[in-house]
């Protein structure tokens, strides 16, 4: 009875010492002291502590203190796994997951272009703007066209604001596979990308604006020195129509009528 008493007694011990283990790596962990955290917790590990193997596995994971190391992250989850710890399952699923999903992880990682958000995405051709127009048919095309490319830059601009902060479009059951290295890496890819598509946009939307100013102005001179040229046209013809009206009348009233006399010719 003594013995049993005193086995009871040391498995006590051992669990107050667990205790006390745990609750210094987690203070050494909250303080970022990831080596020292780690170092306890990989002996609370290898003596069986499930909950030690998670978090073990979890800095490996996330890469506290170090390079994330989803290998040992895997190990130490698994024995977890094998004693039932439902987080550590979770976790197992997660990198199953990641596994056939790893190039759509590499494309928002490296291979990330925008395609969604260009102005391609909204079909905006770019307007053909001549130097001037000289029909009322060509002005009104060439107005239209460029009154539809400025509706499509319009929904380039919410689209691409729709799309921000970077990172926002990440599908979000994706976006949860990602270690936070990873999802650093793919904002600062996606940052790049949408300011390189803004600031050449903005750049093709200058050209555009300055074209349509060089045409508009062209195209209003002409338009005004072509009135005028109407204008002196139209009065020279009424003058002309004055004219031959004055002859006309002239002509009539100085008309001989029939049994007046006339000259003899010689």
């Amino acid at each position: 009875m003594q013995k049993f008493l005193l086995l009871l007694i040391l498995c006590g011990c051992v669990g107050f010492s667990h205790a006390d283990d745990m609750a210094d790596a987690s203070r050494h962990f909250s303080n970022k002291e990831y080596q020292q955290a780690k170092q306890i917790y990989s002996r609370l590990a290898m003596a069986g502590s499930v909950d030690a193997q998670v978090l073990l596995g979890e800095m490996y994971w996330y890469g506290d203190g170090a390079p994330v190391d989803e290998k040992n992250a895997e190990l130490w989850f698994k024995k977890a796994a094998e004693n039932g710890n439902l987080k550590a399952q979770q976790f197992l699923s997660v990198m199953t997951q990641r596994v056939k999903r790893k190039s759509e992880i590499e494309y928002y990682m490296s291979g990330f272009d925008g395609r969604e958000v260009k102005m391609s995405a909204v079909d905006c051709p770019r307007p053909n703007i001549p130097s001037v127009s000289k029909t009322n048919e060509e002005i009104n095309r060439v107005a239209a066209g460029i009154d539809f490319w400025m509706g499509c830059y319009n929904r380039f601009v919410e689209r691409l604001n729709s799309a921000l902060p970077a990172g926002k479009d990440i599908p979000k059951d994706l976006a949860l596979l990602m270690n936070e290295e990873e999802m650093n890496k793919a904002i600062f890819l996606m940052d790049k990308i949408y300011s390189m598509i803004a600031s050449d946009t903005q750049k093709l939307a200058a050209e555009i604006l300055e074209q349509q100013k060089i045409w508009k102005s062209a195209t209003g001179d002409f338009v005004v020195a072509s009135n005028k040229e109407v204008e002196v046209a139209n009065a020279l013809f009424k003058r002309q129509v004055e004219e031959e009206n004055e002859r006309i009348r002239v002509n009539t009233i100085f008309k001989p009528k029939p049994g007046d006399l006339q000259s003899i010719p010689r």
